[in-house]
């Protein structure tokens, strides 16, 4: 048998296969084994291994997850997500699972994968209320760390397991094992330093972090390369920001020279933004000298404070901005007032107003999801009535039609589907659609809808024709905003 096609106009016939032996494997295990073997690759394997699970054939699943040799890192997430579903089935066994992923993990001590695996492992075992896992399977991990030869990397996997511990709740197991790393010169290098700071933040340690950064401000400030002496001291602000010290970070950047400082300075205003604290952030805006970095710093004010539900400041703040970073705060604006006041006509006549299709086709989709949520339907048929032949409806249309077949109103959502006259688009939306309905119990018109998804799937070239159409719009839109007016009509009657 030849391998089923991974191509993305084909892929549903490794979803289908993959769903359909996940379904007959009790039937015969051994013809589904050989089956799979010569049909997947390790991506549809994995999707397989996610069937199985989800119909609680976990020997099944285990089995054939054995088969993911390619990527040690598919293996074991699909491994974790096989615990997971063993835990909410009450399947004793998935402790048995946690240990196959960690014996898998350990081949690979000295890397940074091992590092970042181990993190998984025990981030899962927490999610699952399993502490005492955790603290086994991070003791172990610490135990590994004491035998790495390389300093280096017997330094990073400390930290990297201080930062699991931190993350999972484990502060003084994480502090103890910072102590075993004091003084080591390999702390110098600011990658690492900033790594523990993070760490000592988790632990709301602030006196730490202030020391690191100011040893880190030492060695930044002999660097005899200016070039370099000013990424160091750029990354060195951004870390701060990150980490809530702005006013450090806005000495720190004082430091630097005018080419990094404007970058250096939005990243600041950004991670205000992100904490709410909206005056210091403005403030900083204003020491911006790139109107690029000011109107993107801006755009992320703009939509922290619609978030925020302080909508005349998010107006006033984008009211300042330079496309394309205008609409993409408008996006923002808009899909936060419909979380706000979903029964209102309120964001969709902010969507209104983004002049950029992919923003404005991003906002709609989001209104539509939330008006989905709380079943305000008179507000969707607005909706479909305004976007109705517009270049950019399918995509909302697309979101509409999967919120009315959640609703179990499959009538309308097939309707809506008939309407979305890009193919690829039209098959993906029924498929979602028939997936619905399948978990609905409606398996007859689960098979009628799949069935037109086929139909519209064998036909490639429509595909093919509407991606160098689309690509031929883009063009067409950046040259017209390029003042070729010209060259972008002829592009568009290309297209």
């Amino acid at each position: 048998l030849p391998r089923l096609s991974t191509n993305g106009v084909k892929e549903w016939q490794s979803e289908s296969a993959a769903y359909l032996l996940a379904h007959v494997f009790e039937v015969s295990e051994d013809i589904c084994t050989s089956l799979e073997q010569k049909l997947f690759d390790d991506r549809y394997r994995c999707i397989l291994c996610g069937n199985l699970s989800n119909r609680g054939n976990f020997a099944a699943a285990l089995k054939t997850v054995q088969g993911v040799s390619s990527q040690i890192l598919w293996q074991v997430s699909v491994l974790l997500n096989i615990a997971k579903a063993q835990v909410q089935k009450g399947d004793i066994e998935y402790s048995a699972t946690f240990t196959n992923a960690l014996e898998i993990v350990n081949t690979l001590v000295s890397t940074s994968y091992w590092e970042r695996l181990i993190g998984k492992i025990a981030t899962a075992q927490i999610e699952v209320s399993d502490r005492e896992s955790t603290q086994a399977t991070l003791t172990e991990a610490l135990e590994t760390a004491d035998k790495i030869d390389n300093p280096l990397h017997q330094v990073r996997a400390f930290v990297s397991l201080a930062n699991v511990q931190a993350e999972v709740g484990m502060v003084e197991e994480a502090i103890a094992t910072l102590q075993k790393i004091n003084d080591r010169p390999e702390l110098e290098k600011l990658s690492l330093s900033i790594s523990i700071a993070k760490v000592w933040f988790k632990t709301e340690n602030k006196d730490k972090i202030k020391a690191i950064f100011a040893r880190q401000l030492e060695i930044a400030n002999g660097i005899a390369n200016e070039e370099k002496q000013a990424d160091t001291l750029r990354d060195i602000v951004i870390a701060q920001a990150e980490l809530g010290e702005f006013a450090d970070a806005r000495e720190t950047v004082k430091k630097i020279d005018c080419s990094e400082r404007p970058y250096a300075l939005m990243r600041i205003a950004t991670e205000q933004a992100k904490v709410r604290e909206f005056t210091t952030a403005l403030e900083t805006v204003e020491e911006i000298e790139i109107k690029h970095y000011q109107s993107e710093a801006l755009s992320v004010i703009a939509t922290s404070q619609a978030e925020a539900r302080n909508f005349p400041d998010a107006f006033e703040t984008a009211s300042r901005i330079e496309e394309p970073f205008k609409a993409q705060a408008l996006c923002g604006i808009a899909i936060a007032k419909a979380e706000a006041s979903p029964f209102t006509d309120d964001a969709l006549e902010i969507a209104e107003q983004i002049e950029s299709n992919r923003e404005r086709t991003q906002a709609l989709v989001g209104i539509v999801r939330i008006q989905g949520q709380v079943k305000n339907f008179p507000a969707l048929l607005k909706i479909k009535d305004k976007v109705r032949g517009k270049e950019w409806k399918n995509e909302v249309l697309s979101a509409m039609a999967e919120v009315y077949a959640k609703a179990e109103d499959f009538t309308t959502a097939l309707e809506i589907a008939t309407e979305i006259d890009i193919p690829s688009m039209h098959a993906k939306t029924l498929e979602v659609i028939a997936e619905i309905q399948a978990q609905a119990g409606q398996f007859e018109a689960a098979r009628n809808t799949f069935a037109t998804f086929l139909k519209i799937e064998k036909k490639p070239e429509a595909s093919i024709s509407f991606m160098r159409a689309s690509a031929l719009a883009i063009v067409a839109e950046v040259q017209v905003k390029n003042a070729q007016k010209e060259v972008g009509a002829t592009t568009a009657r290309i297209a």
